[in-house]
């Protein structure tokens, strides 16, 4: 309950996040019980994660044998040290961040048409200047490619985000952070100090 203060419930700006997200890790178990991690380019669209594999190797044969998943996509926002929040307690150091936490099934699109559109679609995400023939079965330059992929989809039970950016922290300290920040100067602490006024629901 003590983190409850991080949690985003805005759908849109979820979808937002996922959208604009590239990477997430996805969790699942191997053929042997173990937990199996892996990071994995992604599309998110209404509400369902697509990821590509090849039809072999762990990843497929771990889902292929157990379709329940979890899969986290996050973003990395500067390290808070703890002398920024006028402390000399190593225990205040912290780092903010951004992240969102899916559980959910996964199953092989099994329909060639329908793995067609969602390759085509992950293309568009990837590289949205275009610049690349579209993906066709009919296509012999991407026939035999079509063949050896598998597109899985991933239907969440639910999703959790929870975006760190301090809220809870006192006023002097949260304008303390910002102006630790603003000395350093690096681009990400820009962004960081614009996190935080957001979240915090600062003007300065």
């Amino acid at each position: 309950m003590r983190k409850q203060k991080y949690s985003i419930t805005d759908k849109n700006e979820i979808t937002d996040f996922l959208n604009d997200s590239i990477v997430g890790i996805l969790s699942m178990i191997d053929p042997d019980g173990f937990p199996y991690s892996v990071c994995v380019n992604y599309l998110y669209k209404e509400n369902k994660f697509y990821f590509h594999s090849a039809k072999s190797g762990k990843k497929f044969l771990s889902l292929d044998k157990n379709r329940q998943a979890a899969f986290i996509v996050f973003k990395e926002y500067s390290v808070i040290p703890s002398h920024f929040s006028g402390s000399d307690i190593a225990c205040n150091i912290t780092q903010f961040y951004k992240s969102v936490h899916i559980r959910g099934t996964v199953k092989l699109i099994e329909e060639d048409n329908d793995k067609v559109f969602i390759l085509n679609d992950l293309m568009k995400k990837f590289q949205p200047e275009l610049g690349f023939k579209n993906i066709e079965l009919s296509d012999k330059d991407y026939f035999k490619n079509i063949n050896l992929t598998a597109v899985f989809e991933l239907t969440p039970l639910n999703i959790n985000a929870k975006y760190n950016f301090g809220q809870g922290y006192a006023k002097e300290r949260l304008n303390n952070i910002i102006s630790g920040l603003c000395k350093r100067g690096t681009k990400l602490d820009a962004e960081t100090a614009d996190m935080i006024k957001k979240y915090n629901d600062l003007n300065l």
